[in-house]
């Protein structure tokens, strides 16, 4: 026992129990802060886990020295402003409640810098984090180029050549989640690693980083990141720029004037690639027209947003509501949740006051740099500008993009500011009153937030596990525990009334749907801006007989998002079922005018109203105008029976993310015309399980992430639009498919089958609607 004790007291005093936390709570915070992790609760549990076992090793480690002091950067009247400001912003907000995390992290960026530094200064080792954090990188890099070439190899295999090349340049998410973060984090470590080359001896270590740097460079063109590739040029500028003028070696003095003159013209030829083929790299069809259309939207609703709150913001956390508030062609257009640029996410979140004080922030963040890299002896200068490389970089990333929420790219570039900051000792001043324990005040206010916030959703979570398991009732009542826990969240209130949405439709309990009602009444008390709640709401007051309410409502949903064509869809459903037909015509027309293609869709031959209508609309309709789709010429090639020409678009289309319903019911088509029955049956059955039943909400998958995982940061129920949210899609011919199907299908062979695929499609043809809103 003794030996035992000794061991354990031998392996804590060297300090490895600490490396190993914080090297574990770096590949933790990797998986957590990654877009697509975000909505995991064990991952959340995991994280908060880790960071307390964090703590408290480091609360108790830190205690054995009496005399440690919190290090003093002589920025901390800049950080204190900051800290006030940011906290003034939240309290003005007009919903305090959806800052909470935001805010939180924030603050927790700088709590962890000064506790890393007083780390580092002490003792602890700073390679360690670097092996962490380039080998998940580098796990990162190997799977975004995994992913390309299986990307790739699935496009030559399809079409059976490889001369034919897909329309445009694939571009990854790695395991990640996005491109543009993956190049954000690579581009921090690559400066550094390229002195760990130079200088490190150990054969195993370099040959690691030649292949780190082998994917590095793979991922570049297929990252199609424009604040990546500006962020790379800027930290390539910096650090070979001070190489090449002021790095002093043999070989350098030697030939600096040729090396200098090969640089400058290797550059000369490189500028020239990227203006002939940039415009191809960066141009990718998740942009937009042009390089930067997509930003253009974002950053005008960022200045609109200002200017609705011009001098403390609109709050942290707000931004995504906001937009909501202020571009009204959301949905159907893309819902960002933040706006791709950390300069103008502080100006639309903390406003002219918080964006002055971001730049105070920036300009002694600069002096406090460059005061480091004067006093650094001269063995350390390449290795002290890597790092003001790697800052650099990121500084001009951040021009195009924002990072501030991202968990582990933050955690990244608050270590390797920590590690700059250290790397000469003498320099590293003391606060004489203020012991380094005091760090652990808001260490626990922060801890102790995260409990919290884990107690209220665990009702919440086994609530979604109840409802996956078809217990609608019982997971109804579990997520309405959470909302007694938390009374002001609109996201605990939308699950809540969704759920008992569920158990109405199931059971047609009237109760059930008064309490959805009156749930959903209550999330859009807190918070009113997203258009598609308040036309859930005129849903489910319809179908309870409150037909005024529900035409207010919806009226409601129209004013926030005027471009939605669905809102119009029910507006003028709601009249004609109240015999308005002359008011029902005029909504008709509207949603057609937004989206003329879904004049094909069946629900327009419901009724001897809209069968005029929409037929009278058809005819005008020009579609010669525009150029076909890559859909459309696979289908004009079956027509021709030229079947590998017809594969061919189709996977042009899946490569440029055409509509996956059209997609998926032109297969259908091929798979009949080349007479494979068994691919057929497959290929019509799920158009009929997965398109026709995904497609009776308006983009049910799209709005559920972002509503749940983006906004909210979890998991939520699996759809977030009520049962009879209508919406008219194109007909790409997946019905008359569908109904070819069923009429041909061996009922006697398998019932229950046919009886799902009929009520499937039943429901797709009449846009989603129920039953009941038919009678």
């Amino acid at each position: 026992m003794k030996f035992i004790i000794k061991m354990v007291k031998s392996f804590y005093d060297s300090k490895a129990v600490l490396q190993i936390a914080i090297i574990v709570l770096a590949l933790v915070t990797s998986i957590y802060g990654g877009m697509i992790w975000n909505g995991v609760y064990w991952v959340q549990i995991a994280f908060l886990v880790v960071s307390v076992v964090f703590a408290v090793i480091t609360f108790f480690d830190r205690r054995r020295d009496r005399f440690a002091k919190l290090p003093r950067l002589e920025i901390e009247w800049v950080v204190a402003v900051s800290m006030l400001v940011i906290i003034s912003s939240w309290v003005l907000s007009p919903v305090p409640r959806q800052g909470v995390w935001r805010i939180s992290t924030i603050l927790g960026y700088f709590v962890l810098l000064y506790l890393l530094i007083d780390l580092f200064a002490n003792g602890l080792e700073k390679e360690r984090f670097l092996v962490a954090f380039f080998g998940v990188v580098g796990l990162y890099l190997f799977s975004a180029v995994l992913e390309v070439f299986l990307a790739y190899q699935g496009w030559f295999t399809s079409i059976a050549s490889y001369e034919i090349f897909p329309p445009s340049i694939y571009r990854f998410s790695s395991l990640i989640g996005h491109s543009n973060a993956l190049m954000a984090v690579a581009n921090l470590l690559a400066p550094i690693g390229l002195v760990y080359l130079i200088h490190n001896k150990r054969r195993s270590i370099r040959i690691a980083l030649v292949f780190w740097y082998f994917l590095y460079g793979i991922c570049l063109p297929f990252s199609s990141s424009r604040g990546g590739y500006l962020g790379l040029m800027m930290w390539g500028a910096v650090f070979f720029g001070y190489v090449l003028f002021f790095y002093k070696t043999g070989f350098l003095n030697r030939n600096r004037k040729k090396i200098i003159a090969g640089s400058i013209l290797i550059g000369f030829v490189f500028l020239i690639i990227v203006i002939a083929f940039g415009g191809y790299l960066v141009s990718h069809p998740t942009h937009g027209t042009s390089i930067f259309s997509s930003r253009e939207v974002m950053w005008g609703d960022a200045l609109k947003i200002w200017q609705n709150h011009p001098w403390f913001g609109a709050g942290p956390g707000r931004i995504p509501f906001e937009i909501l508030n202020v571009n009204a062609t959301i949905p159907p257009r893309y819902f960002p949740n933040h706006v791709h640029s950390t300069w103008l996410q502080i100006l639309a979140e903390f406003g002219v006051i918080g964006l002055i004080t971001f730049l105070m922030l920036n300009i002694q963040g600069i002096r406090m740099l460059i005061r480091q890299w004067k006093v650094l002896p001269s063995e350390k200068k390449l290795a002290g500008m890597a790092y003001l490389a790697s800052f650099t970089g990121f500084f001009f990333h951040s021009l195009l993009d924002d990072y501030s929420g991202w968990v582990f790219i933050m955690m990244v570039f608050l270590v390797l500011l920590a590690i700059y900051m250290t790397m000469n000792l003498e320099n590293i001043k003391v606060w004489r009153e203020i012991n380094v324990r005091g760090i652990f005040i808001p260490i626990g206010i922060l801890l102790v937030a995260g409990v919290y916030s884990i107690w209220i959703q665990l009702p919440f979570r086994q609530g979604v596990n109840l409802y996956e398991q078809g217990k609608y009732i019982q997971a109804a009542e579990k997520i309405s525990s959470s909302t007694k826990r938390d009374s002001i969240s609109s996201y605990l209130y939308t699950e809540t009334g969704l759920a008992w949405v569920r158990v109405w439709e199931e059971n047609g309990d009237e109760l059930a749907l008064e309490f959805a009602r009156a749930n959903i009444r209550k999330s859009i008390n807190i918070e009113d801006s997203p258009s598609f709640l308040w036309a859930d709401l005129a849903i489910l007051d319809w179908y309870a007989g409150d037909h005024v309410i529900a035409i207010d409502h919806i009226r409601k949903a129209i004013s926030i998002s005027n471009q939605e064509s669905s809102h119009y869809l029910i507006y003028g459903y709601f009249l004609e079922l109240m015999n308005r037909n002359s008011d029902a015509l005029q909504e008709y027309q509207s949603a057609i005018s937004l989206a003329p293609d879904t004049c094909s869709h069946p629900f327009w031959q419901q009724t001897k109203l809209r069968n005029n209508f929409s037929c009278s609309l058809e005819d005008g309709l020009q579609r010669s105008k525009r150029s076909l789709t890559h859909v459309e010429q696979a289908d004009e090639f079956i027509k021709q029976t030229e079947y590998h020409q017809a594969q061919v678009a189709l996977q042009r289309a899946r490569w440029v993310g055409e509509q996956w319903i059209a997609i998926d019911t032109v297969q259908a088509k091929l798979d009949i015309a080349r007479g494979n029955d068994d691919q057929t049956v497959k290929s019509i059955e799920g158009l009929i399980c997965n398109d026709l039943l995904f497609d009776n909400y308006v983009n049910h998958g799209l709005y559920h992430l972002i509503f749940s995982r983006w906004l909210y940061r979890t998991n939520g129920l699996d759809y977030i639009l009520v049962p009879g949210y209508m919406q008219v899609t194109s007909n790409y011919g997946q019905f008359d498919l569908a109904e070819q199907y069923l009429s041909d299908f061996d009922l006697d062979n398998d019932p229950e089958k046919y009886n799902q695929l009929n009520e499937i499609y039943n429901t797709a043809i009449q846009a989603g609607a129920l039953p009941s809103a038919l009678d």
